[in-house]
């Protein structure tokens, strides 16, 4: 994989939308295809399908699987594929990552400007927020803020969905108008179909031939996500790579200009924290950046236990359940700082008999 090659090819962001715009100036979303900024396609937003689809997955990030083997001459092997799936999942990452940091530093601003106002001292609403910011102090230190590190199981569980041709997943964004998705899913049939040796010719790759295939490489995808992290979404001008910051990548994986740390030595948050098959979400509301998530996703084979889900087991529930989750995620974070904002306009102000706003 060439993650500075697929980082510079996408650039620069546009984090308004969460696409990325391409050399011709169009914007690349869901189905991978370029569109002019005027004229975004309508379908992946209006069609019916789309009420139940997250935003950040209408929009998710999808290498154009079609040059797979073009640039070649040859037809795209399974090495091709990985390397398509962990540079479509590192771009996406990237760009996540550059968006959360805006929404947290707008909301930062917000807060200050609140209790500026609640003060009585005047405050430019327009006033920057350092880019050293809390969540990038922490990742920084090898650690993900948790709310970022669900949306990142979120991405996850939507290309594990991509690999193994979830049926619904096709159906529903079908319906939302993503007319590529069906084509992408072929593509990745025909790919492991010939490289499968045990596969009668002809024959379509069964759904568990596509499941093994993620169980191989899904730590390879997972890793390359996490090294997207390692660099830097502010800088990089136009058709320059960004910054690498090699102190992040020792943080996370004990290496510094690709010189590997002894396993005796190593003390890597990845291989304490972040390792694939042993990463969980734990909410931790004393270290995130943006702490108004719902609660622990709890696994919903033991919900009793109260244990929170491994990565290797949320990327298989259903695309509903995970989006479901989502929403409700994005509608309590909304809902909280909402709450909070009407409480420092409306001035108001804790009696014995509970709150009540201040004439």
């Amino acid at each position: 994989m060439c993650l500075q090659t697929a980082l510079l090819l996408k650039m620069p962001v546009q984090p308004t939308t969460g696409g990325v715009v391409t050399a011709t100036g169009g914007v690349v979303t869901t189905t991978g295809d370029a569109t002019t900024p005027s004229s975004a396609k309508s379908g992946a937003t209006t069609g019916s399908g789309s009420i139940c689809v997250p935003p950040r997955r209408r929009k998710l990030y999808i290498h154009d699987i079609q040059s797979l083997g073009v640039e070649v001459d040859k037809a795209p092997s399974q090495e091709d594929l990985l390397k398509w799936f962990v540079e479509s999942a590192a771009v996406e990452t990237f760009f996540l990552w550059h968006k959360f940091k805006e929404q947290w530093r707008l909301q930062k601003a917000a807060e200050l400007q609140r209790q500026a106002e609640n003060a009585g001292l005047p405050l430019p609403r327009a006033q920057k927020v350092s880019p050293e910011d809390e969540a990038q102090k922490q990742l920084n230190g090898g650690k993900i803020p948790p709310d970022f590190l669900r949306q990142m199981f979120y991405t996850l569980g939507d290309y594990r969905d991509i690999c193994v041709g979830e049926k619904t997943m096709i159906e529903v964004l079908k319906a939302s108008g993503d007319n590529n998705i069906e084509t992408i899913n072929n593509k990745i049939k025909e790919i492991l179909n010939r490289d499968n040796k045990k596969t009668v010719s002809g024959q379509e790759p069964s759904d568990e031939q596509r499941k093994s295939w993620w169980e191989k490489h899904g730590k390879d995808i997972w890793e390359g996500m996490i090294y997207a992290l390692t660099y830097n979404t502010d800088s990089g001008a136009k058709d320059k790579p960004p910054e690498h910051l090699e102190d992040v990548e020792k943080a996370f994986f004990g290496t510094q200009n690709g010189k590997p740390v002894t396993p005796v030595t190593n003390t890597s948050t990845y291989k304490t924290q972040y390792e694939y098959e042993t990463v969980e979400l734990k909410e931790d509301n004393t270290s995130s950046a943006m702490s108004t998530s719902p609660r622990t996703i709890q696994n919903p084979s033991s919900t009793s236990e109260n244990k929170p889900t491994l990565l290797t087991q949320f990327v298989k529930l259903p695309p509903f359940f995970r989006w479901l989750h989502e929403w409700g995620s994005d509608f309590c974070g909304k809902r909280a700082r909402m709450l909070e904002k009407i409480k420092g306009d409306c001035e108001v102000e804790e009696s014995s008999g509970g709150s009540r706003r201040r004439d």
